[in-house]
């Protein structure tokens, strides 16, 4: 369910932006509609996808009910969304040479956010996996887990796209067009990612948890925890420091 705040947000960046520059925000919302598209499809298309070989080899297990969000994902859909598209396309300047970090750097942002903000989709995906309560459940190995996407995207959503933003704040020097130069890169791509992450948790996010849900095609049930002593196989309670049985120390 998306946030009241989140929609007044929206509507001051927006109104603000006309009035700084129309071309802009005319711009900036047909970046964001593009992007909402391009994520309601690849989401719907790979989101299983994303999940570890490993994983879905297990047997998927639905826990509880999903429907709805338990609570709304706008901003952080929004911000890392924006930072993974920063990241890589400062990783494709830095290939050619390029510094991001200049004026003309960031006015290239808003240009190459049209080839990668919609392609995110990675980002909105994690939210719905791990929404999912589908846990993946190893019988021969006795473990299970929680759905999540591939630890190395993950890893980059949560820290490497971090890294790269304050990487690159780091390096900039404001020139004497400094209003513009903030507006350019405050509104591409956090303006259209924004308003993208509005639309997509409001039509579409349903939706894709529901998809995902399906293709897993989970087993609904309970998942229950047994401890037993890793030497003799006593099931104990948890608050023991040795086994009963064999008197093997259980704690460090």
């Amino acid at each position: 369910m998306v946030e009241t705040k989140s929609y007044i947000v929206l509507i001051v960046a927006t109104l603000f932006l006309f009035l700084i520059y129309g071309p802009l925000a005319s711009l900036s919302i047909a970046l964001a509609l593009a992007t909402f598209i391009g994520w309601h499809f690849l989401t719907k298309k790979f989101s299983f996808m994303l999940l570890p070989k490993d994983a879905r080899k297990g047997i998927a297990v639905l826990v509880g009910q999903r429907g709805e969000p338990l609570k709304s994902k706008t901003f952080r859909i929004m911000f890392f969304s924006s930072l993974a598209t920063i990241s890589i396309i400062s990783l494709i300047f830095g290939v050619l040479g390029y510094p991001l970090e200049t004026y003309e750097g960031l006015l290239y942002t808003f240009i190459y956010s049209w080839f990668i903000l919609p392609f995110t989709f990675f980002v909105p995906a994690k939210s719905i996996v791990e929404e999912s309560g589908i846990y993946f459940v190893d019988l021969k190995k006795n473990v299970s887990r929680k759905a999540t996407i591939i630890e190395y995207l993950e890893e980059f959503i949560d820290i490497g796209a971090v890294l790269a933003f304050i990487t690159i704040i780091a390096h900039i020097t404001l020139d004497p067009s400094v209003v513009f130069f903030l507006l350019v890169f405050i509104f591409s791509p956090f303006y259209p990612a924004l308003l993208a992450a509005i639309l997509f948790e409001k039509f579409s996010y349903s939706k894709n948890l529901q998809n995902f849900i399906k293709k897993s095609k989970p087993v609904k049930a309970n998942i229950q925890l047994e401890l037993t002593c890793y030497n003799c196989g006593l099931r104990l309670e948890g608050r023991e420091k040795v086994c009963p049985l064999c008197k093997t120390p259980l704690r460090t």
